[in-house]
C-alpha cells in the first residue's frame, strides 16, 4: 500500500473513532505516535548524512566475508526471489514504520502500560542503534556492490574500504524492530502469529535489499536489550548489550580470526539466535511482568475508563 494512502486512511480512521468515542484517549495517543514518527524523519536523515561524512571507511567487505564464512550470504538469498516477489518484499520492507504504529495502537487498546513499554523500546532501539552504527559502519550489499548485487559472486579482501553512503547496516534495526514486535505479543496467539509472519517477511526483505546475514544475527540480542531496558530490567538488558558489543568488537578488531574459524562464527551466530528464541519463550510463559505483579490489573482500570463515558 502507498505510504500516503496508508497514513491518510489511518488518520481518518482515528478521527472517525473520536466522533463515536469522543472521550477516548487511545486515538490521541496513536495520533501522537504518528506525528512523532513523521517529525523524527528529517532528524534521522540529517544524522545519517553526518554519519556518512564521519565514517568514510565502511566495513561492507568485512561483513560480506563473514557471511561467506557463515556459509550463507545475502547474494545467495536475494537471487532466490523473482522480480514479482521482490516487489512484494519491498512493500514489507517499507511497511516497518506503519507496523510500529499499528502494534503500538493495538497495545494502547489492550493494555496502556504495555504500550508505554513498547514506545520506550522503540526509542531505545533507534537512539542506541544510531550510536552503535558508528562502531562497524556499513551500507549494505546493494549500495556497496552496486550492479553486481544480487547476481554477482564477490570475493573481496575483508578490510575497511572507502565507500560513499549511509552507515546504517550493522546491526539491522529493521530486524531488531520486527523481532521486538514478536516480543511484545502479550501472550496473544494471534499477535504472535502475525508478528512471526511479519518478522519472516522482514528477514527476506532485508536480505533481498539492504543487509548482510550477520547484520540480522546481531539484531536479535539488540532487540532483547531494548525490551529488557524498557521494562527496567537493567542486569538482563546489559547482558544482551554485552553480546551485541562482543559481536561489534570482534567484527571490528578480530574479523580475520572469525573468518579463519568459521565453526566458531557459526556457533556464536546460533547462540545469538537461541537468545532470541529464549526471550520469546520467556515472554510467552510469564503470566505477568515484574511491573504488573506490583500493580493491579486493568480490567476495570485506567486504560478503559475513558471509554465507559463515551
Amino acid at each position: 500500500m502507498n505510504q500516503t494512502v496508508f497514513w491518510s486512511f489511518a488518520i481518518l480512521s482515528l478521527f472517525i473513532w473520536l466522533v463515536f468515542r469522543p472521550f477516548a484517549t487511545a486515538p490521541w495517543k496513536i495520533l501522537g505516535a504518528i506525528i512523532l514518527l513523521v517529525a523524527v524523519q528529517p532528524l534521522n536523515v540529517a544524522a545519517l548524512k553526518a554519519s556518512s561524512r564521519a565514517y568514510p571507511l565502511k566495513y561492507d567487505y568485512v561483513l560480506q566475508s563473514l557471511d561467506q564464512a557463515l556459509g550463507v550470504t545475502a547474494f545467495q538469498i536475494a537471487r532466490l526471489f523473482p522480480a514479482w516477489e521482490r516487489t512484494g518484499l519491498l512493500g514489507i520492507y517499507d511497511f516497518l514504520s506503519d507496523a510500529m504504529v499499528v502494534w503500538y495502537g493495538i497495545h494502547v487498546v489492550l493494555d496502556c502500560r504495555t504500550s508505554r513499554k513498547l514506545l520506550y523500546a522503540y526509542f531505545i532501539l533507534f537512539i542506541v542503534g544510531g550510536c552503535v552504527y558508528g562502531i562497524v559502519p556499513a551500507m549494505g550489499p546493494r549500495y556497496a556492490f552496486g550492479a553486481s548485487f544480487p547476481m554477482g559472486h564477490p570475493n573481496v579482501t575483508p578490510v575497511p574500504t572507502p565507500l560513499e553512503g549511509y552507515p546504517n547496516a550493522m546491526p539491522s534495526l529493521h530486524i531488531a524492530t520486527a523481532f521486538l514486535l514478536v516480543l511484545f505479543t502479550g501472550r496473544n496467539r494471534w499477535l504472535l502469529s502475525i508478528g512471526v509472519l511479519f518478522l519472516a517477511g522482514t528477514v527476506a526483505a532485508t536480505l533481498a535489499f539492504e543487509h548482510y546475514v550477520v547484520d540480522l544475527i546481531v539484531a536479535v540480542p539488540f532487540a532483547c536489550f531494548a525490551l529488557e531496558l524498557a521494562y527496567g530490567r537493567f542486569v538482563q538488558a546489559f547482558k544482551y548489550l554485552g553480546v551485541v558489543f562482543a559481536w561489534l568488537g570482534l567484527i571490528r578488531f578480530a574479523s580475520l580470526t572469525l573468518i579463519q574459524h568459521p565453526w566458531g562464527l557459526r556457533v556464536a551466530a546460533l547462540f545469538s539466535i537461541w537468545l532470541g528464541i529464549r526471550a520469546v519463550a520467556a515472554q510467552w510463559k510469564q503470566r505477568r511482568s515484574a511491573e504488573s505483579v506490583l500493580e493491579p490489573p486493568l480490567s476495570d482500570g485506567e486504560c478503559y475508563q475513558t471509554y465507559s463515558h463515551a
